[in-house]
């Protein structure tokens, strides 16, 4: 047996009920009615479960496709979503491996776009830092962006730092010693590595033993 212990109205259609073993759900006002759900009522087990499998599993589903037709989402970012939508833990484990068994959800594909998208301006160690941020295991986020500058879908290390040198107008040949140790602290900060930045300027500049 099952008993709710609390019951926080949210808003006119939904309730918040949180039971005796710490589940809290959210449900429409309707469900309540269905499925005899009272403040300190107690619950069949076998009716709860019920009530899991035909409402709270296909809603999380449902939620999480509507969600995913507007925008690609990590598990990670999905599994928050569907937390903040007031679906216990175990109904957002199956709504996610129903989503990533069809392929609805795929951190795969996420992290293909997202690297896709900001290759061309940020360095490898800063994308690869933002998708772990984003839930993306870091091993899978460094075989895809690998993968990517294989295929030439994207612009490798040294590409983006010519191209930032170009955007700042910076000249490594007129620029003093000064100036270019600032600019290579600056690409460091900005995440490339030490070997990224030593090519790129050994690459272009004559002055690299001077610098």
């Amino acid at each position: 047996m099952i008993e709710i212990r609390e019951m926080i109205e949210i808003n006119s259609k939904k309730v918040k009920i949180i039971t005796d073993n710490e589940i809290a759900f959210v449900v429409y006002k309707g469900d309540l009615r269905k499925y005899g759900m009272k403040l300190h009522s107690f619950i069949e087990e076998d009716v709860f479960e019920r009530f899991v499998k035909e409402v709270l599993c296909p809603r999380a589903k449902k939620r999480g496709m509507y969600m995913l037709s507007s925008r690609e989402y990590t598990v990670k970012g999905l599994e928050q979503k569907l937390q903040n939508d007031g679906y216990p833990f175990f109904v957002i484990e199956e709504a996610i491996a129903y989503l990533t068994k069809y392929h609805y959800l795929d951190d795969e594909r996420y992290a293909g776009a997202f690297i896709r998208t900001y290759a061309g301006g940020r360095s490898r160690n800063e994308i690869i830092r933002k998708l772990t941020e984003k839930g993306i295991h870091k091993e899978l986020a460094q075989r895809i962006y690998a993968e990517q500058e294989e295929l030439g879908d994207i612009a490798g290390d040294k590409s983006v730092i010519k191209e930032i040198l170009k955007k700042k107008s910076f000249s490594l040949v007129d620029s003093t010693k000064e100036e270019r140790i600032k600019m290579r602290n600056y690409l460091y900060r900005k995440g490339f590595s030490a070997d990224s930045i030593n090519a790129m300027f050994k690459e272009v500049s004559d002055f690299y033993d001077d610098f």
